[in-house]
């Protein structure tokens, strides 16, 4: 006596609930690799590697620890391209991936140690064409953005850190936001090579660029204390800026009216110093009290004077 054969009928369902269990398997395989690549260090240490090829070895990142979904530290980054080399250390990481969901970036802390980096000089310079749009594609919280040590060096062959500083700032701390159409810089503090710097501001990311900011810059010229106080206004393509400054053997005030995207990058300046003693600034020189008056304009016209 024979077995009884299958029905064919049976076949093709077979076949299609093997297709339906791939087909439902393989999200939950993406979903499970991608949380191991966020959620464990070991795909932190992946995603490091990844990088690495598929950037061709430009760039390099060395002892990452932590997670992507974060906090996260990296010993050291290091990009190295053709018009660009840039190298961080310390670069530590704290944010909330969940604000993905609601269309933003939410970073708690950003922080590197160090920054050196340099740009390969252009042949001829780029054009002054203003941007079409400074619109995000969403939206940014950056509650503690810092950098140690900034440096940014000449362009050179070899070790670009060996090369000649062109600039330094220390201590840079900042906090910023933007709605993706609006953006602004709640505070920025830096140290530079002259004095200590602060900053406030905002622009708008639509054009003409409606933006507005303040600054403050103080130190110290020969023992002698200064301080300059720059407010901005007006938009990208025709700002607006005015200036005072006090201290260190000068008092006075100026207005500039910019035009950044044009062959003359200024429209006008005006300017106006009272009791400038060039002995503070160099002491062989003789004391004096100077004024200085200047308005000048991009048309040609000039009016100005000086007084002994």
């Amino acid at each position: 006596m024979t077995s009884p054969v299958p029905a064919r009928s049976d076949l093709p369902r077979r076949r299609a609930a093997r297709l339906w269990l791939a087909a439902l398997a393989l999200p939950v395989l993406v979903a499970l690799a991608a949380a191991w690549l966020v959620l464990t260090e070991s795909g932190l240490r992946a995603a490091a590697v990844l990088a690495g090829v598929l950037s061709g070895g430009q760039v390099a990142l060395d002892a990452p620890a932590g997670r992507l979904a974060g906090p996260l530290r990296i010993g050291v980054l290091r990009i190295d391209g053709p018009d660009l080399r840039l190298r961080v250390e310390g670069l530590t990481l704290t944010w909330r991936p969940g604000a993905l969901f609601d269309g933003g970036i939410a970073i708690d802390e950003l922080m590197a140690e160090r920054v050196d980096i340099a740009t390969r000089p252009q042949d001829e310079p780029a054009q002054r064409t203003p941007p079409e749009s400074l619109v995000l594609p969403v939206a940014l919280a950056a509650q503690s953005l810092g950098i140690g040590r900034l440096v940014v060096h000449e362009w050179a062959d070899g070790d670009f850190i060996a090369a000649g500083s062109v600039f330094e700032i220390a201590d840079l701390a900042a906090r910023a936001h933007s709605d993706g159409g609006r953006h602004r810089i709640e505070s920025l503090a830096a140290t530079l090579p002259f004095g200590r710097a602060e900053f406030v501001g905002e622009i708008d990311g639509r054009a003409p660029f409606a933006l507005s900011a303040s600054a403050a810059l103080t130190g110290t010229s020969n023992g002698h204390e200064y301080r300059l106080q720059f407010v901005a206004d007006g938009n990208l393509l025709a700002p607006q800026l005015r200036i005072e400054a006090q201290g260190a053997g000068l008092s006075g005030d100026g207005e500039v009216l910019g035009a950044p995207f044009e062959a003359v990058p200024v429209r006008r300046l005006r300017l106006a110093l009272g009791d400038l003693d060039p002995a503070v600034f160099e002491p062989s020189a003789p004391r004096a009290a100077l004024r200085i008056a200047a308005d000048l304009s991009a048309q040609g016209e000039v009016q100005g004077e000086g007084q002994g």
